[in-house]
This record gives C-alpha cells, structure tokens and sequence, in this order.
C-alpha cells in the first residue's frame, strides 16, 4: 500500500468522525431500535451483479413495526478495487406519519487491501424524490467507510467490523445523519453469511439532534 492512498483513505475517516462527533455530542436519547436488512446477490454475467435488499425496522424500543425500504441495484465490478452501482431505493415511513420516497442512486465503491485489513469506502449520490407534496425531495451524498479483517475461530470464519456513514443532505447544505456501527459477519454455509452489529444512529429532527442505540441483523445470499 502506498502511503499516498494510506494516508487518503485515513483522513477520510479522521474528517468523517470529527465532523459528527461534534453534532453527536449534542444529541438527545431517542428510543432502542432494532433492523433486519435481508440481500440477495446474483451474477447475470462477468464482473455484472443484480441484488435485492430489503430493510425493516422497529421502533419505539422495539414495540412497533415503524419503517421499511426495498432496493433492486445492479453493480459493475469494473476492478478488485473499483465497484460501480446504479439502484432505486423505496422508502416507506408507517409511524409516526406514513410517508413514501423514491431514490435512484449511484454508487462507487473503492476497496484498499491492507494485509490483514480491508478498507472500503463507498460514494452514493442520491436524489429523494417525495410522493407528496407535504414532504420535500432533495439531493443526498452518503459516504460510508467500512474496516474489517478475518479471524479463524476453530472450522469458522469471523470478519469483525467498524463502519461509519454520514449524510449530506444539499437543500440544507448541511450533515443530517450519521450511523456508527460495529459488528461481525460469520459465513454460516457456501453463499450465505449472517451478521449482527450495534450502531449508534444518530438523526437531525425537528427539535434538534436526536440519537438512537440500534440493534441490526443481516442476511446475505451471493450466488
């Protein structure tokens, strides 16, 4: 790895955390939640994937069925490094308003091996587009940053996990989300992995910043 790219990848994540730890420090305690993300990843052809994902929610301290997204996206392996990703992403709010967005985005992922680490950072520009006139659409920009490694733990392999993603919302010119997380995936048979992780998600509300504890679990099928 040269130290170029090292040193790129790094200030990414250095800029990443300050600039949420400031809002983070202000926010108020919101409620436990939990997410089920489920993924199923097909190759049509070399170096061409199609998946689906899926993304349920439950909110006010897991009581309530509050939220739920759908996303078909077609990616382009161009490179081991390089992933380009074009995908739509229905979102649906049920509590406490019920709310519909559309989201067509584009995605490139840039993966940096470092030996026993992998670092990967993923650029999505998105424009949400609201259903009805009550809601606004606008431009969004999310960069998330993942680090991760392999451990062997006896006939398994672990792959622990940091991950961070901030939202940048282009209206407001401003920061209005961020998702902290960590966690481990376990391939549990050939094409499936499953993974918990814990995040800290925290949101701009109308009375401020707002964070929430998440409890997540994750599917995912590549074929």
């Amino acid at each position: 790895m040269k130290t170029p790219f090292l040193c790129f990848i790094l200030g990414l994540v250095g800029i990443s955390l300050f600039l949420t730890d400031i809002q983070m420090a202000r926010a108020d305690d919101g409620d436990w939640q939990q997410w089920t993300d489920v993924t199923w990843s097909q190759q049509v052809s070399q170096g061409l994937d199609t998946s689906l994902r899926w993304e349920g929610r439950m909110g006010s301290n897991f009581s309530k069925f509050s939220y739920y997204e759908v996303e078909p996206m077609l990616t382009w392996r161009y490179s081991p490094r390089w992933n380009f990703a074009l995908g739509y992403e229905y979102d649906k709010t049920l509590s406490p308003t019920e709310e519909v967005m559309h989201a067509p985005s584009l995605n490139v992922t840039l993966k940096i091996p470092l030996r026993a680490w992998e670092v990967k950072n993923t650029f999505r520009a998105e424009y949400d587009i609201a259903e009805t006139s009550s809601q606004d659409s606008t431009f969004m920009y999310r960069h998330r940053t993942d680090v991760q490694t392999r451990w062997r733990w006896g006939s398994k392999e672990l792959i622990p996990y940091l991950s961070e993603e901030w939202f940048l919302e282009a209206r407001r010119a401003d920061i209005v989300q961020n998702r902290l997380s960590i966690g481990m995936n376990i391939p549990i048979i050939p094409h499936w992995i499953a993974g918990i992780y814990f995040m800290r998600y925290d949101e701009q509300t109308a009375s401020g910043w707002q964070w929430h504890p998440v409890l997540g679990v994750q599917v995912l099928a590549q074929f």
